[in-house]
């Protein structure tokens, strides 16, 4: 008999990765934006991946995994909703997703080139 391993709640939105995570260590906040919680600015576009509820945190992570240390811990106290905020466009590139209360690690997607390994352009 194997023991399957619980895979967390993950979504993905554009270049944003979030996981849900249980054993964090938050760190100091960070700033909000115009009041609302900015995950990622799209360099294409000038479009953002935001949370705008009043009870959702961004965080430094402390947490080590692996040989990577995450950098930002996302806490949504009573559910929130991720959005792509792209000003001007009638239709977002990215529908929202719905977040569960919890707290999820902020995962910035990468692209591998054979010269280098960097940042997905979204």
């Amino acid at each position: 008999m194997s023991k399957a391993k619980k895979i967390p709640w993950q979504c993905r939105q554009g270049d944003v990765f979030l996981e849900r995570v249980e054993d964090a260590e938050p760190g100091k906040e960070i700033p909000r934006e115009n009041g609302r919680i900015v995950l990622a600015h799209g360099e294409a576009t000038g479009h953002a991946h935001v949370v705008e509820r009043e009870d959702a945190l961004l965080l430094e992570d402390r947490t080590e995994v692996g040989d990577a240390v995450w950098n930002r811990l996302l806490k949504v106290l009573e559910g929130g909703e991720l959005k792509h905020d792209c000003p001007g466009q009638a239709k977002p590139d990215h529908d929202s997703v719905v977040l569960p209360p919890g707290q999820y690690r902020v995962i910035q997607q990468m692209t591998y080139a054979p010269e280098e390994i960097r940042n997905v352009a979204d």
